[in-house]
């Protein structure tokens, strides 16, 4: 349902004009490490990262942006995220969980 819905929203926003940006797979999982070929990168890379592409992207005049986070153990990074784009940047940025979109 969630790829469903994904997909619409993707989708949606192609037709609309959007720019739908590369997303970055990995997550903070320390806990499914048991697991073998568990990719996990700590929150501080993965607000790094984001932050960083967002600042680029700034820079080419976007300024709006759609956190779409489906893992909650990621929850408290993306709305770190998301305030930090909101607070240093120019831009408005939200985050729709997995919840929202449903």
């Amino acid at each position: 349902m969630l790829k469903t819905a994904i997909q619409a929203g993707v989708l949606s926003l192609c037709l609309a004009g959007a720019l739908v940006a590369p997303i970055l797979l990995p997550g903070n999982s320390p806990y499914q490490m048991a697991f073998p070929g568990t990719i996990s990168l700590k929150a501080e890379t993965i607000q790094a990262v984001y932050f960083e592409a967002a600042q680029s992207l700034i820079h080419h005049d976007f300024r709006r942006y759609i956190f779409l986070n489906a893992h909650d153990g990621n929850a408290a990074t993306t709305r770190f995220i998301v305030d930090r784009i909101n607070q240093e940047t120019p831009a408005i940025a939200v985050e729709v969980t997995e919840a929202a979109a449903r």
